[in-house]
């Protein structure tokens, strides 16, 4: 018997009862995958953005998770999946996500929106330059704009920095020798 779960979903779960999780998307990349949910059986709702990866035996495995509503799967080659999503307003029936000069309009499934923009590059630019969500849209087409969260770019400066630093100037494991 693998000693993970099936599927990621399952994984990301974890032995919390299916009554309070509501899976709203998953991204599979290879052995790894994101797993959207909302967490409670009722509102309010907690989201939790959970990080899978596939065991040698084939099952998963949550490797951590968060609070937060997107998350970055390295794809490899220098670029990457992202992914984000929104909890919707009662009237919208889906939303419009931008990328660099990419647009996706996502529909609304279980009270959320989810959008997926591959080929994005792996450095921490998605962290502050998207995808974002900019509308909401409702039955009759109409859009409603979603103010987007822009940082100060003397923080943003200051956040890329300690990442080239630390994270963006280290080696791969596949670039170290042995």
């Amino acid at each position: 018997m693998p000693a993970g779960y099936r599927t990621p979903e399952e994984a990301a779960r974890g032995t919390i009862p299916a009554r309070h999780v509501q899976p709203i998307g998953v991204v599979i990349r290879g052995d790894n995958a994101i797993v959207a949910q909302l967490m409670n059986d009722g509102p309010p709702f907690e989201f939790e953005t959970s990080f899978c990866h596939r065991d040698r035996d084939g099952s998963w495995t949550e490797g951590m998770s968060s609070n937060g509503t997107s998350g970055f799967l390295d794809s490899g080659g220098g670029k990457g999946t992202a992914v984000v999503w929104a909890e919707a307003p009662d009237e919208a029936v889906a939303a419009r996500f931008v990328y660099d000069s990419r647009k996706l309009v996502a529909g609304v499934e279980h009270g959320c929106a989810f959008a997926v923009f591959d080929d994005v590059p792996e450095d921490n630019r998605w962290l502050f330059d998207g995808p974002f969500l900019v509308a909401w849209i409702d039955a009759a087409g109409i859009e409603t704009s979603v103010e987007v969260f822009k940082p100060l770019p003397s923080f943003a400066k200051g956040v890329r920095d300690r990442w080239d630093a630390t994270i963006g100037n280290h080696p791969k494991p596949e670039e170290q020798s042995s």
